[in-house]
């Protein structure tokens, strides 16, 4: 049916996500959600965007609009590494812990 998500985090999802002009873009960050599962808030995810591994993600506190989202994780993207069109996010979970499940990814740009 082509749907990308939900996706398992244990097993890595690789998602697709379309961006338009990627000239004037001067910040942009990932954005992945987390359904509610038991071991939610302590599963470590990594992802990376067109190849290039994203470090560390942060805590997004305000899950304001993610559906269906129990905990959100925020990476920071150099913007340089956008294409115009189609952009690769392979996302996956790290920890031995319980697989957790993958319901939201999205890239960010220009968010004050």
């Amino acid at each position: 049916n082509g749907a990308q998500l939900p996706a398992e985090a244990a097993g890595g999802a690789a998602v697709r996500i379309r961006t338009g002009s990627t000239s004037d873009v001067t910040r942009a960050a990932l954005v992945v959600g987390l359904g509610a599962r038991d071991g939610v808030t302590a599963a470590v995810l990594e992802a990376s965007l067109n190849g290039r591994r994203l470090g560390v993600p942060e805590e997004l506190r305000d899950l304001t609009g993610l559906g269906g989202v129990q905990r959100a994780l925020r990476f920071a993207v150099d913007p340089r590494m956008l294409l115009p069109g189609e952009n690769a996010v392979p996302v996956r979970q790290t920890d031995a812990a319980g697989s957790q499940q993958i319901v939201w990814v999205e890239l960010r740009v220009n968010e004050r």
